[in-house]
């Protein structure tokens, strides 16, 4: 779209207002940033997003604004950003996704990326992937779609009944993810 982040922020701010009037929920992605990333995530498991905290402080002024216009979801990045968190994808770290919790007061839909993508799995099975990025904070992760999906939910119950995965957190998600639904079905019913 545009390095120049005012330019980032009034494209997006217009487009999430637009599409979110006509009853689609919007989604700003990929936070915290890709301001610097050598490497494709989608492609190379080393891909990483390199510079210091401080270098992403730019780029935070679209999501504020998106934050503020009232996005409904925002993604978390596929790729480590060592930054934030040495040893989690953006996607699986709970360090990132406080961060948009906390620090821009983000309480709309947290959605992973890709969690096939080679960056974000690192050769682990999605089932395993998929419980940490709920473990982590997401509340909607995005798989590709297959025969695997039966495995990866029966996953998410053991982990639960294993007391890996908090049952609070995971009825979190789902509210979350019922509210966006929900609200979204019926503003698409009254248009």
């Amino acid at each position: 779209m545009s390095t120049d982040p005012a330019i980032v922020t009034h494209v997006s701010t217009a487009f999430i207002r637009g599409v979110q009037a006509a009853g689609v929920a919007a989604t700003a992605k990929h936070f915290p940033g890709h301001h610097h990333i050598p490497l494709d995530p989608a492609e190379n498991e080393a891909a990483s997003v390199t510079g210091d905290a401080g270098s992403f402080e730019t780029g935070f002024g679209p999501f504020e604004d998106a934050i503020a216009n009232g996005v409904e979801a925002m993604m978390v990045g596929p790729a480590l950003v060592e930054a934030f968190d040495k040893c989690n994808p953006a996607s699986l770290s709970p360090n990132v996704i406080n961060l948009l919790r906390g620090r821009f007061g983000f309480r709309g839909l947290v959605v992973s990326d890709g969690l096939d993508a080679p960056a974000t799995s690192k050769g682990r099975s999605i089932s395993d992937v998929s419980v940490d990025g709920l473990k982590a904070g997401c509340d909607l992760v995005l798989l590709a779609a297959g025969d695997h999906l039966d495995h990866v939910v029966e996953s998410i119950f053991q982990a639960v009944e294993r007391g890996d995965l908090e049952e609070m957190r995971l009825a979190e998600a789902a509210s979350r993810v019922r509210a966006v639904a929900s609200k979204y079905s019926r503003t698409r019913s009254a248009l």
